[in-house]
């Protein structure tokens, strides 16, 4: 074995040699080119990905401003608020939603370009960096109809409950509740896939699951709440006619 590693290290080195001879450069040279030329196109690519990035934050904060600016002229938060709608989105803010979404797109976007910019070069984490910037960006785009979807949804869903909640039934709270649920259920289930990118078949498998989970839950709910109302109306009842039965007792233990 020691031979045979011998002879491929001659080999090598006789290469090397012939490399030399031939273009007349010194052996350093043979090693230090390639390795100084992969260096400096590092160096163009970081230097020329942070210029992107800057440029990219600067316009999605401007975008952004212009949004909100928007939004507040034309009070659509506080329309919002008015209708009832407020916690519609679970604690988010419509404006919060459109400027994440404008801050993700514009900047990797940027960035993009930059990596652009250098593409020609084979530096192996450009070209890699450079498909990951696409497909993130397919992604965004892909997701934009269905963050739609949800926030109307979720907007529809909370207007119906409040309108039932505002209902003196015993059960209307509970009612507004799985209304509520349920329309956000459907809402993740037509937009859940362009979400996760998974197929439609275990995306509708798996929120057969989380529905089931749901209605039993709910079910849970309303017999506790049923059970509880039923013993707090018997107890009432039982001290309100407290007198009458100890007397009925009493003639019982008469008789």
């Amino acid at each position: 074995m020691k031979q045979g590693k011998e002879v491929k290290t001659l080999v090598e080195i006789a290469n090397i040699i012939s490399v030399q001879e031939i273009t007349g450069a010194p052996v350093v040279d043979i090693w230090l080119i390639p390795l100084v030329s992969a260096l400096i196109t590092a160096i163009i690519a970081i230097a020329t990905i942070s210029v992107a990035f800057v440029v990219g934050y600067q316009v999605a904060k401007y975008i952004n401003k212009a949004i909100k600016l928007t939004s507040e002229k034309a009070k659509v938060e506080k329309w919002i608020d008015d209708q009832g709608l407020t916690n519609a989105l679970l604690g988010f803010r419509l404006t919060q939603i459109v400027t994440v979404w404008i801050w993700a797109y514009v900047i990797v976007a940027a960035i993009g370009s930059g990596f652009s910019i250098v593409f020609g070069s084979e530096f192996f984490l450009i070209k890699t960096g450079t498909g990951m910037v696409t497909n993130f960006l397919r992604y965004l785009e892909n997701i934009a109809p269905s963050i739609v979807i949800v926030v109307v949804s979720l907007f529809i869903a909370k207007y119906i409950s409040n309108n039932v909640k505002s209902g003196k039934s015993l059960f209307s709270h509970h009612v507004a509740i799985g209304i509520y649920g349920v329309v956000a259920y459907f809402a993740l289930v037509a937009t859940l896939g362009s979400f996760l990118g998974a197929p439609g078949a275990e995306i509708a498998g798996l929120m057969q699951s989380i529905l089931l989970i749901f209605m039993l839950a709910i079910a849970a709910v309303i017999a506790l709440a049923f059970g509880l109302g039923l013993r707090d109306t018997v107890a009432k009842a039982a001290a309100k006619n407290q007198t009458a039965i100890e007397k009925y007792i009493i003639n019982l233990g008469k008789k």
